[in-house]
């Protein structure tokens, strides 16, 4: 029964070494499969995982430490925590297939120091914004959000700049039930050199049964473009500045 509920507790998670046995039909039509691993072979490639994991940790806290460029530890410290996720992913399924292997696999390191320095790196990069045309701070306000996520100040001396502009205008076409207007985004992200970190740029048409309705209807849909896009190419300019450490 045990066993049974540690499987339960793992059927979510990617397991590897898993072997299937032949499928069957039962009686009622429903087919059976059997997944299965070898105990100690499977505990062996988990080692070899951990032990990656372990180093390419050990390697970012060092690039970490190195370096006095704010983005570039940043990133390398943020990498660092996902790796050491992974890591305990990874024994927590050792300690269940092969728990003698467990305390051969101990890291040397604390991942709640790790994010404490993520922490601690991250209230040191304030973010300037200044989006034109923003009357209403709509935009701003998505941003600080953003920026807040990652944990980042919103202040100065800036260690990265946002800057933008907004449009949305009338295109004065119409329905019989519907008022058009045209939206137009653009974002800038530049470090404090002013070099372009990452850019956004949204534009597109929205409709609605008054002028004020689609005005609201586009800000929401740039809003959802920078939570989406913009997100997503800051992970990505995180994630290249890892790519270019030297190995």
């Amino acid at each position: 029964t045990d066993f049974t509920a540690d499987i339960n507790i793992l059927s979510a998670q990617t397991l590897y070494n898993i072997q299937h046995a032949e499928a069957w039909t039962d009686e009622k039509g429903r087919v059976h499969a059997v997944a299965y691993l070898d105990r100690r072979e499977t505990a062996a490639i988990y080692r070899d995982k951990i032990n990656e994991q372990t180093t390419l940790v050990n390697f970012l806290r060092a690039q970490a430490g190195q370096t006095d460029d704010l983005l570039k530890k940043y990133a390398a410290l943020r990498s660092a925590v996902q790796h050491a996720a992974e890591f305990d992913s990874l024994l927590r399924q050792l300690k269940i297939i092969y728990p003698r292997s467990v305390p051969d696999s101990t890291p040397g390191y604390t991942a709640s120091r790790i994010q404490r320095d993520l922490a601690e790196t991250a209230k040191q990069i304030r973010v300037q914004i200044n989006i034109d045309d923003d009357d209403e701070r709509r935009m701003a306000s998505v941003l600080e959000e953003l920026v807040t996520r990652y944990g980042f100040v919103v202040g100065a001396p800036a260690v990265m700049r946002i800057d933008g502009r907004i449009a949305v205008n009338d295109t004065v076409h119409r329905t019989p039930d519907l008022v058009f207007v045209r939206y137009d985004l653009t974002l800038q992200i530049r470090d404090s050199s002013g070099t372009m970190l990452v850019s956004v740029n949204e534009k597109g048409r929205e409709g609605h049964v008054s002028l004020t309705e689609a005005r609201v209807r586009s800000f929401r849909t740039m809003e959802t473009a920078i939570k989406s896009k913009g997100a997503q190419r800051l992970d990505h300019y995180f994630d290249s500045l890892i790519d270019s450490m030297p190995q």
